[in-house]
């Protein structure tokens, strides 16, 4: 049985809240108020609309979880003292599942009351301002929550680094480096921007490209890669998931995105990638800051910002159409027959030698990333390409590396794009041999009497995604016609110029739509 207990004998340290005879928003008001004042240092924030704390996972992975009723039921407990009134005095009670209910809802409502958080991190973090979060907890100014790595010690990070001590950090990393073969320079870099991107992600504005960490053959040594350069920036190895395949793929791929961004993943890597990424969802996010969805199971939406650094892996990774322009290729190439047999490594386990050397590693990083900022946060080098979509990530990265005197950013970028544009040739091709046999504008049935016809050329060359169109005696103009809709205007590059389909009015009888292939040299 409660027992009664006189008001100047409750706890001083947490408010005392009488539940009896009270009208419900008044008790909502004093619960909320309760939880806002014992949220002091932060431990729950607002997220997309979310109440979120700052936790683990089962692996103990920082991650953000969601504060549900019964995450709040607990939060009452803990914020207050429960009474109800009774004429001998108060006695002891409990709050109520509907008053957590309620008052989950009232903190939603006015998201304000609760700070806001974009992450967490385990290690020192570069601020946009291009200072360091260095101190445990939640950082208002970055809206990060740090929670630090037991054991790990971060040597200081000089305010303006010398050239010498920039030197030393970028000789630290390649040294981490050295035993991976990079097909060139623009690897080498690239594998430098990866680690520099986890590290500065919070300065980079915009979306970043999808790194394509990619090999000639199995057992080359990407997978170590990936592992030493996240160990670096997060103190863990990265956690992987397979790109979804077959039937449902594309749903299953968003689900995933989104359960990624909600937790708050520093990393998200799809491994083992084996048929060429084609994805419309991954292209998407690729380009999106902020990415919304439906939540499993409710009807209710999250909008969640896109600040995740995309990796896939696989051998001799392939891409289609307009995904290329939202890639960046590490290629790796040992030029083995067995690449796994190779010997003379300078570092026989590079993971443990990450591990033991990681506070001075993760410094290095940081060097470089500081140095950048006390330079002016210079701009990259005149002939680093330009990256349509990425300007932010491209003028951080590309300028933190030609600060540090690291050349050959992007240079391989014009290489692989023509490498990964399979469709490019072939339609250039067709709009070429289109372009020969007619250049008036045609209606599509004129095109179709043309492919149909024994040794046309249109026919020789025709884009593989056209042919199987002329299987279909019924439909084939209709299908066609779609097909040629959806290259309108698309330039393909041509012999120094370029060459596009384009559509041209419409027949005077008929009314049907004409097209025609247009060039410019």
């Amino acid at each position: 049985m409660a027992t009664a207990t006189r008001i100047e004998d409750a706890p001083t340290d947490r408010p005392m809240i009488v539940v009896s005879n009270r009208q419900p928003d008044e008790l909502v008001d004093e619960a909320v108020d309760a939880i806002v004042t014992r949220n002091d240092p932060p431990e729950m924030f607002m997220r997309a609309g979310e109440i979120v704390r700052a936790g683990s996972d089962e692996d103990d992975r920082p991650a953000i979880l969601a504060v549900d009723d019964d995450g709040i039921h607990e939060r009452l407990y803990a914020a207050a003292t429960w009474h109800t009134k009774s004429n001998d005095g108060f006695k002891n009670t409990t709050p109520s599942k509907r008053l957590a209910t309620a008052s989950r809802i009232r903190l939603v409502a006015d998201a304000k009351k609760l700070p806001p958080l974009v992450g967490v991190v385990t290690t020192p973090t570069l601020r946009r301002d291009g200072s360091i979060l260095a101190a445990p907890g939640y950082d208002p100014r970055s809206r990060l929550f740090h929670a630090p790595e037991p054991g790990l010690t971060v040597p200081e990070i000089p305010e303006s680094p010398t050239r010498s001590e920039i030197h030393d950090a970028v000789d630290a990393i390649e040294e981490t480096l050295a035993d991976f073969p990079f097909v060139d320079d623009s690897d080498r870099a690239t594998a430098l921007a990866l680690l520099l991107s986890i590290v500065m992600r919070e300065v980079i504005d915009g979306c970043l490209p999808l790194f394509v960490l990619t090999a000639r053959q199995q057992g080359t040594g990407k997978s170590l890669l990936l592992q030493a350069l996240v160990t670096i920036a997060t103190g863990r190895g990265a956690s992987v998931s397979s790109m979804p395949d077959g039937r449902g793929a594309e749903d299953e791929l968003r689900k995933r995105i989104l359960t990624i961004l909600r937790s708050g993943r520093r990393v998200a890597v799809l491994d083992n990638v084996v048929k060429p990424i084609d994805s419309p969802s991954l292209a998407a996010l690729m380009t999106a800051e902020r990415w919304t969805d439906r939540v499993l199971g409710v009807s209710a939406e999250l909008d969640l910002r896109n600040r995740s650094v995309w990796i896939a892996t696989g051998n001799n990774v392939g891409v289609r159409g307009d995904f290329a322009r939202r890639c960046v290729w590490l290629r790796l190439d040992a030029k083995h027959a067995k690449p796994w047999t190779r010997t003379g490594w300078r570092h026989n386990d590079l993971l443990a030698y990450v591990v033991e050397r990681r506070g001075d590693l993760l410094a290095a990083a940081l060097t470089i990333a500081r140095g950048w900022v006390a330079a002016g946060m210079p701009a990259p080098a005149d002939d680093v390409p330009i990256l349509g979509g990425f300007e932010g990530w491209r003028r951080t990265i590309g300028g933190a590396l030609k600060m540090a005197g690291i050349g050959g950013f992007l240079g391989a970028a014009e290489e692989m794009y023509e490498q990964a544009d399979g469709e490019g040739p072939v339609w250039a091709a067709w709009l070429a041999a289109w372009h020969d046999w007619c250049r008036d504008p045609v209606p599509v049935a004129e095109l179709l009497t043309e492919l149909r016809r024994e040794g046309s050329m249109l026919r020789e060359v025709l884009p593989a995604d056209l042919a199987p169109l002329l299987e279909h005696p019924q439909s084939a103009g209709q299908r066609i016609g779609s097909t040629l809709l959806t290259r309108d205007g698309k330039r393909f590059a041509l012999e120094g110029g370029c060459i596009w389909i384009e559509r041209a009015g419409k027949h005077k009888r008929t009314k049907a739509a004409l097209w025609r292939a247009h060039r410019e040299d």
